[in-house]
């Protein structure tokens, strides 16, 4: 790890790296959600975004939502736009150029984020939006990094066997570099204080394969082993519309990031 990760100063309590937050725990009750924006990274995810738009608009009051677009060849930009004409909360960035992949629209996302939190989800539903307010009460504590941990994984035998051997691969390429850890260091559901991550992005944007799409686990390796983790537990459940976007290139790409 270089030395511009080690330096970072963390504003936050001394408290162990990984705490557990029960299913639907709620520590600091949230009323308002200016302060938040959700990234949503997506590609041909017509079938979800809409849905999953409604809920955080509905339920999250002054929730900002910033989806970024990799040039999706379906209709969601168009279901993003339908919402945004009316709310100006909703945002949406269409990344037709550079490079392609979950971290890079991620990154690219980051940049535009204006308010103190922010969280990266998923647009296929399988991150349940619920678990936004548990995410978001925990950094209200002062903790810079809350992970949404797949407790329960309902997915085929092999979709598990793969995610397993990952996360196993990941911990232990983050214990060896003195980076923090998680035990799903995996997952693509996560919150953050934007001040921070922002500020690792601009001194380690090398650090990151923006090709892949596991940008936890190139944060995580950035940050110094001090940073406290926060662990919140939630359901995995099957993708119900669409088609998920694992592939023999994407694996390709996260093995490689695991000697970067």
């Amino acid at each position: 790890m270089s030395s511009h990760a080690q330096a970072l100063s963390i504003v936050a309590p001394v408290a162990p790296r990984e705490l557990s937050v029960p299913l639907g725990a709620a520590p600091v009750p949230i009323t308002d959600y200016h302060q938040l924006t959700v990234i949503v990274p997506t590609l041909n995810e017509a079938g979800n975004i809409g849905e999953l738009l409604d809920y955080l608009i509905r339920h999250y009051p002054g929730i900002q939502v910033l989806v970024a677009d990799d040039d999706s060849t379906d209709n969601t930009r168009e279901e993003v736009m339908a919402r945004a004409r009316f709310n100006s909360r909703v945002r949406l960035v269409w990344r037709r150029g550079g490079v392609r992949g979950l971290t890079a629209s991620v990154l690219d996302a980051l940049n535009q984020v204006f308010t103190e939190y922010f969280a990266v989800m998923d647009g296929d539903l399988q991150h349940p939006p619920e678990t936004v307010e548990t995410l978001l009460s925990v950094l209200a504590r002062g903790y810079p990094l809350a992970v949404a941990t797949r407790r329960r994984f309902k997915v085929p035998p092999h979709r598990w066997l793969i995610s397993k051997v990952a996360t196993l691969m990941g911990r232990f390429r983050l214990w060896w570099s003195g980076s923090p850890n998680c035990t799903d260091c995996m997952s693509g559901y996560f919150a953050g204080r934007t001040a921070l991550f922002r500020r690792v992005i601009r001194n380690q944007e090398g650090g990151f394969e923006t090709q892949g799409y596991k940008v936890l686990f190139d944060l995580l390796k950035q940050l110094p082993r001090s940073t406290p983790v926060v662990e919140v537990a939630y359901e995995f459940d099957p993708r119900q519309r669409g088609q998920s976007k694992i592939s023999s290139r994407i694996m390709l790409v996260y093995f490689r990031s695991l000697f970067h």
